[in-house]
């Protein structure tokens, strides 16, 4: 018990500081804020707060709706409406502060239990894996995104899972994938695996109504206008604001067909350049996303990130070796890599976002390998088999 204190107080306490620096920094270099105008929804969307991105005004637009008139505005993924709305209800105009210190303390306290469940004995090493996670989440858990609460669905769902709880494990896996469908091919892995049969059915055709119901209104994908401004940027070499600039200049209204319609012009009259392009970031996305995903540090911050990422890939390759009967866990991983590979297959892969889905799959064969009795590095390195040799002899 004393182990878990020191681990859940220590994760607290960075988290913490991760909410201060993101309201302390985004204010004063951004001048955003973490009080919202409730008056109206112009006054309400105008604002630059603290924590967000261009999809979170989409999240908070819906979430305002429910507030007012209980019900979403907007038919493109109002599922993340209802996430938000109740802390509108309860916090009213301090809402976005109230989102992102939620979602760093959550996090935390999972994440440590988490660590603990799988590993209760070995404090040093919980700790390692603590201030690893932390270089690679501080900035992005302190987010009004929808990325934090579907890491912290997917954390609940594998401390499910080591205590045998099968039912609930693929239980908050459910809940990931009504928030992104894509999520509904885990789903169904855990179903097959676990043999939930039943329940797997009932959640699988419940989304597939959900979605249907969705569509009919308006598209669920925005694949397409990622993926134009991907070739903006990246093959036309122009800045973010310009590359919108020209999407909309093709498509004056949000209209995914439009946006699939320039990008496939796009594709016939420049494939020389773009198969090239789309094939390297295939290769590239998935290296990206397991061993370097954020590129946040600067100068010697950065070289010290640059160590933490190559002790945390180390310590994956051999947990990927040393835990693959773990199946269920390696497959899912596979697949999430799988999935936002060819997602971001016109964009050097986002993973500040991506790698919350996967860590927490990456973080039970790490943490499972490490609270191995059997494992010692000797068995990876030729070194320490060497240096095991000569004590035997």
């Amino acid at each position: 018990m004393k182990n878990f204190l020191i681990l859940t107080l220590t994760s607290i306490a960075l988290y913490s500081f991760a909410v201060l620096f993101k309201v302390h920094y985004e204010s004063k270099v951004y001048n955003k804020t973490f009080i919202a105008d409730l008056s109206n929804t112009y006054n309400l969307l105008r604002q630059n707060y603290i924590g967000t991105t261009s999809d979170s005004y989409g999240y908070i637009k819906n979430a305002y709706s429910i507030y007012k008139t209980l019900k979403p505005s907007d038919c493109f993924r109002p599922q993340a409406g209802y996430i938000f709305a109740p802390f509108i209800f309860i916090f009213r105009e301090y809402f976005p502060l109230a989102i992102i210190v939620f979602n760093s303390i959550i996090f935390s306290i999972l994440i440590s239990t988490f660590f603990y469940i799988l590993n209760p004995k070995k404090l040093f090493l919980n700790l390692l894996l603590l201030f690893i996670v932390f270089s690679f989440t501080f900035y992005y858990i302190p987010r009004i995104m929808l990325d934090p609460i579907i890491s912290i669905f997917i954390l609940i769902s594998l401390i499910f899972l080591t205590s045998k709880r099968e039912n609930l494990s693929t239980f908050f896996i459910f809940l990931s994938s009504i928030i992104r469908p894509e999520f509904n091919i885990i789903l169904v892995l855990f179903v097959l695996f676990k043999r939930l049969y039943l329940l797997g059915s009932i959640f699988i055709i419940f989304n597939f109504f959900i979605f249907l119901i969705n569509s009919k209104c308006k598209e669920q994908s925005n694949f397409f206008f990622w993926s134009a401004k991907g070739y903006y940027e990246n093959i036309k070499k122009m800045d973010w604001g310009t590359a919108k600039s020209e999407i909309f200049k093709l498509c004056d209204e949000v209209d995914v067909k439009c946006y699939q319609k320039a990008l496939i012009d796009e594709l016939k009259k420049n494939y020389k350049e773009m198969i090239p392009y789309a094939i390297k970031n295939l290769i590239t996305n998935p290296i990206n996303l397991l061993f370097f995903p954020i590129d946040k540090y600067q100068n010697r911050l950065k070289i010290i990130y640059i160590f933490i990422c190559l002790l945390y890939s180390t310590l994956l390759i051999i947990s990927i070796i040393n835990q693959r009967n773990e199946k269920l866990i390696l497959y899912s991983l596979i697949a999430i890599i799988a999935i936002y590979d060819f997602y971001y297959i016109l964009n050097p892969i986002d993973g500040s976002r991506s790698k919350l889905y996967t860590l927490p799959f990456e973080l039970y064969l790490i943490t499972k390998t490490l609270s191995d009795n059997q494992f010692q590095s000797y068995n990876y390195f030729p070194f320490f088999l060497q240096k095991r040799k000569s004590q035997d002899l």
